[in-house]
Formats: structure tokens, sequence, C-alpha cells
């Protein structure tokens, strides 16, 4: 099973949360000093 996340995203209901999730994670510690 070696999907990656925009795969699954294109596949899931809530993939505009998955989207906000990964943004975040990849803002990394700049989203946390904002």
């Amino acid at each position: 099973m070696r999907r990656t996340l925009v795969e699954l995203a294109a596949h899931c209901p809530f993939r505009d949360d998955i989207l906000l999730m990964v943004q975040r994670l990849s803002s990394g510690q700049q989203l946390t000093f904002s």
C-alpha cells in the first residue's frame, strides 16, 4: 500500500481537511510562530 497523500486526497471526501493538514505540516514552525 504505497499511496501518496495526494492520491489519497483525490479520492477522499474530506480531501480539503487533508490538504490543510499537509499545508500545516509543510509550513512547520512557521505556522507555530505566526
